[in-house]
């Protein structure tokens, strides 16, 4: 599969099946945060923070097995989703993010 052709599955992965299961990735990953912040009281999870720590799962799942090309479509989507985020105001006064839930 060539570069272009990866993006476009990539792409219909984010806007097909999983946005049918899982709704829109921005509101999706809004919830995940969300979520990770009830259950984990003591931290801040913020949506970009939630996708740098999918991708980060997906890596990990990828140093086990590299030719896993579902993992390699996942952390193309979820980079996909944090650019988009780029967009949206949810840095601290420093216009940076610490993944460590610390400013």
């Amino acid at each position: 599969m060539d570069a272009f052709e990866f993006l476009r599955t990539v792409n219909q992965v984010i806007s097909g099946d999983r946005q049918k299961d899982y709704g829109d990735p921005v509101s999706s990953i809004n919830r995940m945060a969300e979520t990770w912040s009830a259950v984990c009281p003591d931290m801040e999870f913020t949506p970009r923070r939630a996708v740098i720590l999918m991708i980060a799962t997906k890596l990990s799942r990828l140093a086990h097995n590299p030719n896993h090309m579902d993992s390699w479509v996942d952390v193309a989507g979820y980079a996909a989703i944090g650019a988009e985020l780029c967009d949206e105001k949810t840095e601290d006064k420093d216009g940076q993010e610490s993944i460590t839930g610390e400013h």
